[in-house]
């Protein structure tokens, strides 16, 4: 009797936590889309919070060496390279060809991760009541630059939201940055892999 009631409790508890996050894609834009099979790529300095950024670092890497075959250097790691305080998202063609020249590669990947609690206060005329729903938001952007051609080739920004007030992760932020991004490596995946 406790184990089917445990059972019940734990499904429960898993079908909440997964109705809690939503995610939407921004437009997604690939004027050439992602090759692969040639040049040297650089994964600039992500911008992330402290607490998530090594991680979220680490799973891009991760990702993209499985693509890349050993072609791809994480731009911390490299101290011949010369980079700008800030990259961007979006930049323009000089700032881009800039990158060319401060770091010998072919290709830069930028990423950019947001997040942010918000309280949203609900005003029920019914009942004259109100009250305050924590709300975290997260947006994760990844961009992809053409050196060569001093032009992006790549971007992909997606959003989530979770709402914490009935939420059961004890680092939602962390959570939500990291299923955004996962959105994103996984458009990859089914776009581009071979």
């Amino acid at each position: 009797m406790k184990f089917r009631i445990v059972l019940i409790g734990m499904v429960l508890l898993s079908l909440s936590s997964c109705a809690l996050k939503f995610y939407n894609k921004e437009k997604f834009v690939q004027p050439a889309g992602l090759d692969f099979s040639q040049g040297k790529w650089l994964l600039g300095p992500v911008k992330a919070d402290p607490d998530v950024k090594d991680e979220i670092a680490a799973k891009i890497v991760s990702d993209f060496s499985k693509h890349l075959k050993g072609n791809l250097k994480y731009s911390v790691n490299e101290r011949s390279i010369i980079l700008p305080k800030e990259i961007p998202l979006n930049p323009d063609r000089a700032i881009i060809l800039d990158l060319k020249t401060g770091t010998g590669s072919d290709y830069f990947i930028n990423v950019k991760c947001e997040s942010t609690r918000k309280n949203q206060v609900n005003f029920e005329a019914i009942y004259q009541t109100y009250y305050i729903e924590l709300i975290r938001y997260a947006k994760v952007t990844l961009e992809v630059y053409d050196l060569n051609r001093g032009e992006m080739v790549y971007s992909q920004s997606v959003y989530g939201k979770l709402h914490e007030a009935t939420g059961l992760s004890v680092k939602p932020k962390r959570n939500l940055i990291m299923s955004c991004y996962k959105e994103i490596a996984k458009e990859i995946r089914k776009k581009y892999s071979h």
